[in-house]
This record gives C-alpha cells, sequence and structure tokens, in this order.
C-alpha cells in the first residue's frame, strides 16, 4: 500500500482505533478471499461497495527525538512516494548515534522507515520540517 485517498479504506480508518488502522507501508495479504497480486488488483479495481482485507501491518518502533539546540538529527533521511521518510545514512554523532548507543538492541539502520513525525503521516514535506 503505497498512498491512501479517498475512499473505503480512509472511511475505515476514521472510525477504527489507531493500532487497526490501515496505514502506509502496510501489506494487503488477502482481498475478499484472493490472495494472488494480480488477483488482488482485479478484486480493487472492480467497484464494489465493500471488501475484506486481510492486511499486514508493517512492523514500528517508536523513537523519540528531542529536540536539542545546537544539536543534530545524525542522520540523512530520504523522501518516498508512499508518504513516508526512509533513513539514508546515520552519522556517528548526533541524536540518532546518541540514541543507538543508549538502545543497542533496537538501533536506528539505514533502510529504516519513518512513518510519523510529530503525529504528522503521509505528508513527508511537513515531517521533515
Amino acid at each position: 500500500l503505497f498512498a491512501l485517498s479517498d475512499g473505503l479504506v480512509e472511511n475505515y480508518n476514521q472510525n477504527a482505533e489507531p493500532e487497526l488502522r490501515v496505514y502506509p507501508g502496510d501489506l494487503i495479504l488477502d482481498v475478499s478471499g484472493v490472495r494472488d497480486p494480480e488477483g488482488i488488483t482485479k478484486k480493487l479495481d472492480e467497484c464494489l461497495e465493500a471488501w475484506s482485507f486481510v492486511v499486514q501491518s508493517m512492523p514500528t518502533q517508536e523513537v523519540v527525538f528531542l529536540k536539542k539546540e545546537g544539536v543534530e538529527m545524525g542522520m540523512t533521511l530520504g523522501m518516498q512516494h508512499s508518504g513516508t521518510l526512509y533513513v539514508r545514512t546515520v552519522k556517528e554523532r548526533g541524536l540518532a548515534a546518541d540514541y543507538n548507543h543508549a538502545n543497542p538492541g533496537a538501533p536506528i539502520e539505514v533502510g529504516m522507515r519513518i512513518v510519523s513525525v510529530n503525529d504528522v503521516r503521509s505528508d513527508v514535506q511537513k515531517m521533515v520540517q
């Protein structure tokens, strides 16, 4: 799932608990009993009023940074059309390195995706501000 637009999924998300919502980056595994990618695409193209989805949410890790005056984030980010950011590099100094030092079992690594910044999702321009 690359992006959400107005429609059934967006309507579902408005009433669903946050942990049950569908987000960009989630994988659609099944639509109304169809599991193969071509069949899923065909099923989604049909103008139905309702579908049943099986969605696998991407594993996430919550990382909280406190902005400190004069301290760099310590990583470079890339933007994806899916409305997410990804970690391009992690520098040896900065908040990311400090986090990694304090959390060696769950470090920030190149390739990780950032799906939300300060409760902003899907708008990469606002996420990097």
